[in-house]
This record gives structure tokens, sequence and C-alpha cells, in this order.
């Protein structure tokens, strides 16, 4: 995947932005509520692109495609027609979850239905919004009785750490394990976690190795992560290392 940095004149007299990003396979209502929330805070439009399965849509155009109903439990052909109606139905139901947590904060916001979800990304990494937030599949819902677990990568982002503090509110009485991964050697973020260690003294922060990224984003049950934190000017190969891994939101900070 290839990003283009966006040009900063052009970050500087453009509105802040809002976006997320979510297609069949991910829960919506946690990313969702975090944009509009994020939103809010930040007096920024919100922008939803609801990703349709275009894999799928191939595979309903050949003759021997079949699906089986919940109810039935019987194969039945599957329908090219049938099958878009179904995505439409979807998309809608998206943008109105969309609707139904915007409106009440009076946060502004648009909707867009694309169908190649490696093209929706790198066109959102690529606009420069304020924020970008991704669904992603989720293997198991995680006990809320455990610490809210972060990743944070690279660490040395001042946009990355006014972020953690947005979510560190949303759930003040819940202890807060932040796992730090700094982008090169010599750069730190220390001193602002610090700030952030006093502010929330819920929170406890420890490094993560850069070469343990595989298993912490790929881990599944007690410690599996909440949240990844990323700043959009990461290497790209760390990029598509934690699309392609993690099974929690993702948020991509300027």
């Amino acid at each position: 995947m290839v990003i283009e940095k966006p040009d900063k004149q052009t970050r500087e007299d453009a509105s802040a932005e809002v976006l997320v990003v979510v297609d069949t396979h991910c829960q919506w209502l946690v990313p969702v509520e975090l944009a509009v929330t994020f939103a809010a805070a930040r007096s920024a439009s919100l922008r939803g692109i609801f990703v349709d399965d275009a894999q799928l849509q191939r595979v309903a155009e050949l003759p021997f495609a079949r699906e089986v109903t919940l109810l039935g439990a019987q194969p039945r052909a599957l329908g090219q027609k049938q099958l878009s109606r179904s995505m439409l139905d979807v998309s809608q139901r998206f943008q109105r979850l969309l609707s139904e947590r915007a409106q009440p904060l009076a946060v502004a916001y648009s909707f867009a239905m694309v169908s190649d979800r490696q093209q929706a990304l790198a066109m959102a990494l690529s606009q420069g919004a304020d924020l970008l937030i991704i669904g992603q599949p989720r293997v198991l819902p995680l006990p809320t009785s455990r610490p809210l677990r972060v990743l944070l990568l690279p660490a040395a982002s001042g946009d990355l750490l006014s972020a953690l503090a947005v979510l560190l509110d949303l759930e003040p009485d819940r202890p807060a394990e932040v796992l730090v991964v700094e982008a090169q050697r010599g750069d730190s973020c220390g001193e602002q976690l610090a700030c952030l260690r006093q502010r929330f003294a819920f929170m406890h922060t420890r490094e993560a190795d850069a070469e343990a990224l595989h298993g912490l984003l790929n881990a599944t049950g007690q410690n599996s992560l909440d949240y990844v934190l990323v700043a959009r000017l990461a290497p790209a190969e760390l990029l598509a290392q934690v699309l392609n891994l993690a099974s929690c939101p993702i948020l991509v900070t300027a």
C-alpha cells in the first residue's frame, strides 16, 4: 500500500474531519461511537465509509454459488441481485447508526459506500483527516473485568497521546495498560506519558518489543488488545502489519 503524505498547507486550510471505515466483517458500534466522540470533542465533521464485500459479490456471480439460511439451514441459490439488495440494506443500517449517534451531539456527518477495502483505506490515509478509525474483525468478545489494553506505535507523537487521553477518559474507572513501541532508537515520549500517568492514576505503561508486534496484534483471549493507536507517518510496512493482523479498532492519527 502506497500512502501519500498530505500537504501541510492543505491540512491547515481544511476543516477538521474524522473518518470511520467499516465493512460487513467488523462490529460497527464501537468504531462509530468512538468516531462521534472524537468528532464532537474536536468540533470536527464525521464521514462514514462502508466497504461492500466485492469478493462475495464476485462469488455470487458463479452459477454454482449457494447460501445457507439461518432459519431453515437449507442451501439455496445465491443470486447476485439478491446479494446486492442485501448489501445495500446493510449499508443503510450503518448509515442509520451514524445518524442516531451523531445527531444528539450535533456532529455533521456524511456517508459513502465503496467496493474495495484496500482502496478505501489508501484513500482515507492519503486525504489527511485528523483521525481515521478503522473497524476490524473481532475474534472473541473481551471481558470488561480485565484492564483496558492499548498499543501505541510509534509512541513519539503528540496527536497519538492526545487520542489516548480521550480513550482513557471514556472508562475512568477501569485500569489501563498502555504498551509503548518507540518509532526508533532515541525517540521518546516518556515526559508526555508521565503527565498522562499523573492525570490518569489507573494507567500504567510498559515497553513493547517491536519484533513481538505480530504476537501482540494477532493474540486472542484475555490478553488481547482493545485499541491500536498508530501515527499516519509510521512506516508503511508497519501500517500494513497492523491492518492485516489487528482484531480491534485501529485509530490512525495525523
